[in-house]
């Protein structure tokens, strides 16, 4: 038999099904058996660093480089290619089991915020291809996505970048591609407020988005969620409860569990020393778990089922990547160096095996 919740059963529902032993959601019509482990992929567990800021480096210290490791073992960083801009900062990033996604961001060659979407075959090495266009140019957005859909949630705009906005603010938009084809971005829906340097995770019926700035002093430690399946406006899902997410464009997790780097208190830096922990499936408050190996801000984070890493940063600038157990939490342990140069902050992560597949 399985427990089924009283009637009429909302989208997004979970249950275990004790006549097959798995975890189910219900999406909408029917109830569909949720994922757990990592699928088989050619090149393994892949997490990429795609763009950002490196002090020294040309371009104003902007990168195009692409870099990989493999999440399921330990080293440093690998070249993997180019994105299709000279330099680009504060960008977002998403992926499928094959493509891996960069979107937006801020771009030395115009130089001004950035609406282009590239992708990569992460199993292949090799430079980025345009896929696209989002709605609006901005930085730093936050993305997330499921095995198809890819969404890019938030952000800063120019006002003379965009006749959407007469100044300089932050968005609410989120707008979603179909990864498997090329196209530019439709909208998906608002966000409950407009806010940029958001974590992101996914499950892979939910896309979360925690925390966010503004400016200083305007921050928040709220926590939302959407449906990545269907499209609209955010759902409250509760706060992180030991910090707020200002600097942040972290955020990993499994299927079941996603995590957040918290700042220690705001100031101008927002660098953060703590890790917390949502459960998908629920709603309500973070729990404190763990922490970092050394504080940080804008680093850029992926995961696979069980491993969580988390790369470089600033504030100062590292080089460091850390890992932990997305289960059980506990302090951050070392996994390598980011390769390409000797510090980067303001990059984008994404897996080949995160939760939401």
């Amino acid at each position: 038999m399985s427990l089924t919740p009283k009637t009429p059963i909302p989208t997004g529902a979970v249950r275990f099904n004790t006549d097959s032993s798995k975890m189910e959601v219900y999406i909408g019509s029917t109830w569909m058996e949720v994922a757990v482990s990592s699928p088989n992929l050619d090149g393994g567990a892949r997490g990429l660093i795609m763009g950002g800021n490196s002090p020294g480096a040309p371009n104003s210290g902007r990168l195009n480089n692409i870099e990989f490791v493999t999440i399921t073992s330990a080293g440093n960083s690998q070249d993997f290619g180019d994105l299709t801009s000279n330099g680009r900062s504060d960008l977002g990033s998403c992926a499928s089991a094959t493509r891996g996604f960069a979107m937006g961001g801020f771009d030395e060659n115009t130089p001004n915020y950035n609406n282009e979407i590239d992708f990569v075959t992460i199993s292949s090495t090799g430079n980025a291809t345009d896929f696209g266009d989002l709605i609006v140019k901005r930085q730093p957005p936050a993305c997330f996505s499921n095995a198809t859909r890819g969404c890019c949630a938030g952000g800063y705009v120019i006002g003379a970048a965009t006749p959407l906005y007469s100044s300089n603010q932050g968005v609410n938009i989120i707008d979603f591609v179909t990864m498997s084809s090329a196209g530019n971005a439709i909208d998906f829906g608002d966000m409950i407020m407009a806010y940029r340097n958001r974590d992101s995770c996914q499950s892979p019926t939910r896309g979360i988005l925690a925390g966010g700035y503004n400016g200083p002093g305007d921050d928040t430690n709220v926590i939302e969620f959407v449906y990545t399946a269907t499209t609209g406006n955010g759902i409250d899902f509760g706060d992180t409860v030991s910090g707020k997410v200002g600097w942040g464009q972290n955020g990993y997790g499994s299927s079941t569990r996603g995590v957040f780097p918290l700042s220690s208190g705001g100031g101008p830096n927002y660098v953060h020393d703590s890790l917390n922990f949502i459960t998908l499936s629920t709603l309500g408050n973070s729990v404190d778990y763990g922490d970092l190996t050394a504080n940080r801000n804008l680093a850029c984070s992926f995961s696979n089922s069980t491993r969580g890493i988390l790369v470089a940063g600033g504030s100062p600038d590292s080089d460091d990547i850390d890992y932990n157990n997305i289960a059980t939490g506990g302090v951050s342990v070392d996994f390598g160096e980011y390769s390409a140069y000797s510090k980067l902050n303001a990059s984008a992560g994404c897996s080949n095996a995160h939760g939401g597949l």
